[in-house]
């Protein structure tokens, strides 16, 4: 637990804990043990944060690009307009999640999540995993 608070704390990638709040982990009750132990201002923030579940969610949005990344969007870029449930997948996708992760976590069938998956890469224009989550990153998507 303690390295996966280091390895958050400064992008405050709130992603991980998210994964586990969803299978019903205590993930607030290891939290609280951590803040005993060695308590920070991210775990603070996050202990805080999973004490209601639902407001995790909302009050850590989606990553922004990583440093290094490209910053602003070449002129003439549209972004397309995901549905909420795309942008469930597209988060699970950046994950690493495999078909039957994402199937499960998001309650779903694994035909479900292909066809949103096949919906997203048209919407990027691509044909490959890599290819949407870089389209993906560079407009701002995750």
């Amino acid at each position: 637990m303690h390295r996966a608070l280091l390895a958050t704390e400064v992008r405050r990638n709130a992603v991980p804990f998210l994964g586990w709040t969803r299978h019903g982990t205590g993930v607030h009750e290891l939290l609280e043990r951590q803040r005993r132990i060695r308590p920070t201002p991210w775990v603070e923030e996050l202990t805080a944060a999973t004490a209601d579940v639902a407001s995790i969610a909302t009050h850590f949005g989606p990553t922004t690009a990583a440093p290094g990344e490209k910053v602003e969007l070449p002129e003439g870029t549209v972004v397309p307009v995901l549905s909420p449930r795309e942008r469930d997948v597209l988060y699970e996708l950046a994950r690493g999640s495999t078909y039957a992760d994402i199937a499960a976590n998001l309650f779903v069938s694994e035909n479900t999540v292909k066809t949103h998956v096949s919906s997203l890469y048209g919407k990027l224009s691509v044909n490959r995993r890599s290819a949407a989550l870089a389209a993906a990153r560079s407009m701002h998507l995750l």
